[in-house]
């Protein structure tokens, strides 16, 4: 029975937040190890589980080594990424007689020493195994895929879905091309072109155009015969390293000729349609007024400019502080991020009333709102997603406590999670469905879970880390020409 290494080592790296990834990022997801990844994932809609299902299905042997998946923020601290690389490495080289590893990356993750950082841990996971030991790993569709990585990899599977459903199926399918490699079925060669390109994230969903139709065509070319996978990548694009941009990457049965072409036809397409990457989004007051006066709920508030999904910290009082001045009759659920707010809440106790000065703790983009209210809810933050895409995976918003203010309810939280689970208030005992506003901390996440019983949806013009106007980063490292930073006619002679 072959036997193959599972591991997890995911990050999503933020270049312009003043935070770096620590282990309290880490403490926000998770870090697992040996059969504790088995019992936390088995049976969640993630990379790992449906690695392990396809294992299962197919009478492998797997053994878990390290799973460790931080939420989104700056490069990872020189020591916390050396710490877990040793670990996961450790782990690895202790199985005797490995046949093959799968590893669940998210490909865009940075290290405070260097900029690679996924393609530092492939590389030195293959320095161990050594050249005959398949290696395959499945990517985020925001992965910035280099040449590091394909060099040192045997397969690279990525998501075909924004917001992201697909995360257990490609785990699977990684798995399952890993397991064709070792039983000598295929002979992976993949082929990867990177555009001088990056765009906004709010563009970046398949359930609509212009990116739609890119993801379309690149699948139609998968089913080819000899085609193993196809995935464009979006990029994370507040990401400022010296070789990022969108990329495609096409995977095919022992035919490199048939990779380069099928990946130069996906490139064109996703190239072709680069000025219809802009965002219009809908400026902060005329946003609330319009919350305000919709004549039915709920109406979702999306500030993706502080998305946590993105690296940002979630501290924005933006929004929070235009509904305070409009004035708020209507239930209205908000979240913020602040440690400090929640400790001086959880001081005054519950259902006793507290004013407290919240938020702009990151960076000086906005300024701290003070609100009265009384504390109504203290939570130890665990929750876990219910919806579509990262299903039964857990999440720690560190304690959290909810402050009723008026019609408003509040939920201070001590660490930033993503938020595109309606969970993150049904965990709380709210229903988004009953409430008039509730704002999401994310500019596509929410759509599958939020978009089927939302009256109206309002992209929120906002200040923040994770803003879509690009061009307002103070870039350092970024190769040029790059759009929509130059004009560029063919993508093929810039780089």
């Amino acid at each position: 029975m072959p036997r193959v290494a599972i591991g997890q080592f995911m990050q999503e790296s933020h270049s312009f937040t003043p935070i770096l990834c620590s282990w309290e990022q880490f403490q926000a997801g998770h870090i697992l190890r040996g059969n504790e990844i088995v019992d936390k994932m088995r049976g969640n809609r993630v990379e790992v589980a449906g690695a392990i299902d396809c294992a299962e299905s197919n009478g492998v042997e797997f053994v878990p080594t390290l799973a460790c998946n931080a939420v989104s923020s700056g490069h990872i601290r020189a020591d916390v990424f050396e710490s877990l690389l040793s670990e996961l490495l450790a782990r690895i080289g202790a199985i005797p007689a490995l046949d093959g590893l799968f590893l669940a990356l998210h490909g865009a993750m940075a290290a405070e020493y260097g900029q690679d950082a996924s393609g530092a841990v492939l590389a030195a996971v293959r320095d161990l195994v050594g050249p005959d030991v398949p290696i395959v790993a499945s990517l985020d569709m925001h992965a910035n895929v280099t040449a590091k990585m394909v060099e040192t990899s045997d397969g690279l599977i990525g998501y075909h879905s924004n917001p992201h459903v697909d995360l257990f199926e490609t785990g699977a399918k990684a798995m399952q091309l890993l397991i064709g490699i070792m039983r000598g079925e295929v002979k992976p060669t993949m082929a990867l072109c990177q555009l001088p390109m990056i765009a906004p994230a709010d563009k970046s969903v398949t359930i609509a155009s212009p990116f739609r139709e890119v993801m379309e065509f690149a699948i139609s070319l998968e089913n080819q015969a000899d085609v193993l996978s196809v995935c464009p990548y979006w990029v994370q694009p507040w990401l400022d390293l010296s070789d990022v941009g969108c990329s495609v990457v096409a995977m095919t049965d022992d035919d490199p000729g048939l990779a380069k072409d099928i990946a130069k036809r996906v490139a064109d397409e996703f190239w072709r349609r680069r000025a219809q990457f802009a965002v219009e989004l809908t400026p902060l007051d005329e946003a609330v007024q319009r919350a305000l006066h919709a004549p039915q709920g709920p109406v979702i508030l999306a500030d993706g400019a502080d998305a946590p999904s993105g690296g940002a910290s979630g501290d924005s009082t933006a929004i929070l502080g235009a509904l305070l001045d409009a004035g708020v009759e209507k239930t209205t659920l908000l979240n913020i991020v602040d440690a400090r707010a929640v400790a001086q809440a959880i001081d005054a106790g519950l259902d006793n009333e507290v004013t407290l000065s919240v938020g702009a703790w990151s960076c000086d983009l906005w300024q701290p709102v003070e609100i009265t209210g009384v504390v109504r809810q203290i939570s130890d933050g665990a929750f876990r997603f219910t919806g579509l895409g990262y299903r039964g995976r857990e999440f720690h918003r560190g304690r959290t406590v909810v402050l009723q203010s008026g019609a408003i309810y509040l939920q201070i939280m001590e660490l930033p999670v993503f938020q595109g689970d309606t969970a993150l208030y049904t965990s709380l005992g709210f229903d988004p469905r009953e409430a008039h506003i509730v704002m999401v901390k994310t500019p596509s996440a929410f759509r599958p879970n939020y978009g089927p019983f939302a009256a109206d949806v309002i992209w929120v013009d906002a200040p923040g880390l994770t803003s879509s106007n690009l061009l307002t980063f103070d870039w350092k490292r970024l190769p040029r020409p790059c759009f929509p930073f130059d004009d560029i006619d063919d993508w093929r002679d810039a780089r």
